[in-house]
């Protein structure tokens, strides 16, 4: 008569149970690199399906937190210079002759950019009292001239 490990079934289970939530997360994702969202729901996944028995060390837990956290301040480092970085081109504008795009693109207007703004929905300049998304921009000329 042959005996069933339990615990090794357990843990293969647990493993592919993590793994298929994994490649789910990944799916999900659109790409090989995993960010904050997927980490999290991978760590959830984690704890969701440990042995109750023999649950995850403390210090693998703490390890685990802090390359989280380092995920996390990382994304957000890597915002604040993207933001930084638009507001820095933006700011070569000001003072300069540009041509952008009106109402639905098929007109256009110019003007000299007299302010950088930065909004929600990206760099936005000031021309003569109306706000313009950088994007609009088509043309820059050199000493304020057509």
């Amino acid at each position: 008569m042959s005996t069933i490990n339990t615990d090794s079934i357990l843990t293969q289970l647990q493993t592919e149970s993590s793994k298929a939530n994994y490649l789910k997360g990944q799916k999900n994702l659109g790409s090989d690199a995993i960010g904050k969202d997927g980490f999290l729901q991978l760590l959830m996944t984690q704890l969701r399906n440990q042995d109750p028995l023999n649950p995850t060390d403390n210090k693998e837990f703490i390890a685990q937190q802090a390359q989280f956290t380092q995920i996390e301040k990382l994304d957000n480092l890597t915002s604040a210079i993207g933001r930084s970085n638009f507001l820095l081109e933006a700011s070569g504008l000001v003072g300069k002759q540009v041509q952008y795009k009106t109402g639905n693109g098929a007109q256009t207007a110019s003007g000299v950019v007299d302010s950088v703004l930065l909004g929600a929905n990206g760099t936005a300049l000031n021309i003569g009292g109306q706000t313009i998304l950088s994007s609009d921009v088509i043309q820059v000329f050199k000493n304020n001239a057509n």
